[in-house]
């Protein structure tokens, strides 16, 4: 049996140096001390940091609350410090453009970054990482102990036992005994000693608007869901970028019990493993391991409950991805999110309970804003404006309601002016003039051709006339736009 791939110590430190940025360097400190699954850590938010307790939450199927290390508080602390103003809570998010959440292939790209500034010529993977957790946690704990940190049952551990046990594997690896995670200079220790780094508390707070955690207006739809998943029916929500799909898809995955959450089918190989090692933890699967390989694991799994996958971005799968998905979706309930299904896949669709998520109605709306302005300090004239406004250029959308309110001020009381100066575009809803031009167009043509035929001069000079004026009305709207 192939031992798991794991860094040593050496190993740790020259790739945490090669991560100057602080992004980057966060994200590989909490793999390497905390051993998330790759849907955990990018299922992490805002609120799951508690930077003053040193805890880390994790919410879903493996609930549990961790310990944050000194050093990976320090590196949340700097990553917060520089995280780009945004109103998505997701903790990891892009640095360049609009920010958004990390996917999966994102993360994988980050690492493989990380080992190749780091001039490693071994292949280096988020699963890589996250054995060397796991071994070095058994190297200082018991099974059940590190089981429970893990999320996993024991027997998933197993086949640790050669590297943590190196007496039965004179090939395993052993470490220097020092803390790989103390990548600072002897200079930057003396100045950390003298001015230590404090966690800023307002990074979380500054980067997060109210309320992006509660769902509002989605009632029905979450009841159709629930009734759905009752009758093990597989159900794909879809709606427009915006509409809140990702957020009722989290609302899902913390309502009931036995459920994955993916954000991304990309990687696929590295979704799947994702899966196996829920569903049959006893298996050794790896990256190394073939696709259909690790889909009969996942398939051969003897499973009194088996556990709901969920698929955020489930359009992004392959047209060659296809088969192995309703393969998944003909054994387990599979719920997936996308703004408009693709026809490449159009097999799949069918094997699901298409949900539309509609826009949020005019009361959903008002309760949204409300929820979202209630830490705001403005007069009741003022909160009508802002109603009034938001309500008028969101259209429903909540990712609409949300920007236009993470405009306002935080620290200030809001006044007209500041409502006045938001502005957003995600929820408007242009209409199409197109054919309504063209019909007039036309009739201009045909009316200048019946002057012609009539021997009409005053009706040839007023087509001619009208024709002119469509023109330079046609070219002002061309330029305002």
């Amino acid at each position: 049996m192939d031992l798991p791939e794991y860094l040593i110590d050496s190993d740790i430190r020259t790739l945490l140096s090669a991560a100057d940025d602080p992004r980057d360097h966060a994200l590989l400190v909490v793999v390497l001390s905390t051993g998330l699954f790759l849907s955990e850590l990018v299922a992490l938010n805002l609120d799951s940091v508690d930077l003053n307790g040193k805890k880390l939450h994790i919410v879903g199927k493996r609930e549990r609350t961790l310990d944050l290390t000194d050093t990976a508080v320090t590196a949340l602390t700097h990553w917060l410090n520089a995280r780009p103003k945004t109103p998505d809570h997701s903790l990891f998010v892009t640095e360049r453009g609009v920010p958004k959440p990390l996917s999966d292939r994102s993360v994988d790209h980050i690492i493989r970054s990380a080992a190749k500034a780091a001039g490693f010529e071994k292949s280096v993977n988020y699963h890589v990482l996250r054995n060397t957790f796991i071994v070095r946690l058994l190297r200082k704990s018991d099974s059940k102990t590190a089981a429970k940190v893990l999320g996993v049952d024991r027997d998933a551990l197993d086949r640790f036992d050669p590297i943590v046990h190196p007496q039965s594997s004179p090939h395993a690896q052993s470490d220097d005994g020092k803390d790989p995670f103390d990548t600072r200079s002897p200079l930057r220790k003396v100045v950390d000693i003298i001015h230590p780094t404090k966690p800023t508390v307002a990074s979380i707070s500054d980067t997060q608007p109210a309320g992006t955690s509660t769902i509002i207006g989605r009632d029905d739809l979450l009841k159709d869901a629930a009734e759905l998943i009752q009758r093990n029916q597989s159900i794909l929500f879809t709606g427009p970028a915006g509409i809140g799909k990702t957020h009722i898809l989290k609302t899902l995955a913390d309502t009931f019990p036995n459920t994955i959450f993916i954000a991304s089918p990309v990687p696929f190989k590295t979704m799947l493993l994702e899966f196996a090692a829920v569903i049959c933890p006893s298996t050794t699967v790896s990256q190394r391991t073939s696709t259909p390989d690790i889909l009969s694991a996942i398939l051969g799994a003897d499973s009194l409950s088996p556990p709901i996958l969920i698929i955020d971005n489930i359009d992004r799968l392959k047209a060659s991805e296809e088969d192995t998905m309703i393969t998944l979706i003909d054994k387990f309930i599979i719920i997936g999110a996308t703004d408009n299904p693709p026809n490449r896949l159009q097999s799949l669709w069918w094997k699901f309970q298409q949900l539309t998520v509609p826009p949020l109605n005019s009361s959903s709306t008002k309760a949204l804003i409300a929820h979202l302005t209630h830490a705001h300090s403005m007069n009741r004239d003022e909160y009508q404006l802002l109603e009034t406004k938001v309500h008028r250029l969101a259209n429903g959308n909540p990712f609409a309601v949300v920007e236009l309110i993470s405009q306002l001020p935080q620290s200030s009381k809001v006044n007209a002016d500041h409502i006045r100066a938001i502005d957003h575009e995600a929820g408007i809803v242009y209409r199409d003039w197109t054919w309504i031009l063209v019909v007039i167009w036309g009739l201009l043509v045909i009316s200048r051709f019946i002057a012609l035929g009539t021997h009409s001069f005053e009706g040839y000079i007023l087509a001619g006339i009208g024709t002119s004026l469509f023109m330079v009305f046609k070219y002002f709207v061309k330029l305002k736009r």
